[in-house]
């Protein structure tokens, strides 16, 4: 039977080459990153986009990864892939305005012209506020307002000064009372992320028809860059809609979903 001390050696020498790992993973992803960046301010690309790309294969991501991504295959006039990544760094960074700005921007080349219906009452007053920040942005908020709030208790506690005992009791309710708020909004941000899914055409052309197979009759015709709702998938077709609330079924190798 090993002894107590053996386990602990082991555990500690299993901590060291994970952190390792991880921490030598950091550096590399950290050194293709500044590459990227250098290829980007010299014109060269497609070699940016090669070492954006290759931080994203070893499962790394970031609000600012995305965005550079999407910036370079701006550059490369590859529509699609540009405003995917958009997407992909607006899901990471909802209060960003370069991502907002660049996204509409780039909007504008595609060729589907589709009216929003807007959401009306509460419910869109409600949507606008969670998506202000991304899911870990509210949890963040929500520990925020928390220590802002023990603090602010911890104050009334010790405070000996009835005016200062107010001020700072009716400080620590507000704190909690926003905290609560945010963490609602996270529960809420996360649940629409995880309801609600969207896709980017990357067909230069593709056929939307009334039932997922072939015989179906054509509804319309969308274009590459066009932004989707994804209702469900059957075998190899996907039932997407439109923002005006159009639906129909197209192949799954068509889109690509954010």
């Amino acid at each position: 039977m090993l002894k107590v001390k053996h386990i602990s050696g082991f555990l500690r020498v299993g901590f060291i080459l994970i952190t390792s790992i991880l921490y030598s993973q950091d550096q590399t992803s950290q050194k293709l990153f500044d590459l990227g960046n250098q290829f980007y301010a010299e014109g060269k690309y497609q070699e940016a986009a090669k070492s954006y790309q290759s931080i994203l294969n070893e499962g790394l991501t970031s609000a600012e990864l995305h965005y550079n991504l999407a910036n370079t295959y701006h550059k490369l006039n590859e529509l699609p892939e540009s405003i995917y990544h958009y997407e992909k760094a607006l899901q990471l960074d909802p209060s960003n305005k370069d991502i907002q700005n660049n996204l509409a921007f780039v909007k504008k080349a595609t060729l589907d012209v589709i009216d929003d219906v807007p959401q009306i009452g509460i419910t869109r007053f409600i949507n606008q506020i969670a998506h202000s920040f991304s899911a870990d942005g509210w949890a963040w908020l929500a520990v925020l307002f928390s220590f802002l709030g023990v603090t602010g208790f911890i104050l009334y506690y010790q405070s000996t000064y009835e005016g200062k005992k107010r001020m700072f009791f009716i400080l620590s309710m507000l704190f909690f009372l926003f905290g609560i708020f945010s963490l609602v909004f996270a529960f809420r941000t996360s649940r629409l992320n995880a309801l609600e899914k969207y896709a980017i055409i990357f067909a230069e052309e593709v056929e939307v028809q009334n039932e997922p197979n072939r015989r179906g009759d054509q509804l319309f015709i969308l274009h590459e860059g066009t932004k989707v709702k994804v209702l469900e998938d059957f075998d190899n077709w996907i039932q997407i809609e439109l923002a005006d609330g159009r639906k129909g079924w197209l192949l799954s190798d068509t889109l690509k979903v954010i």
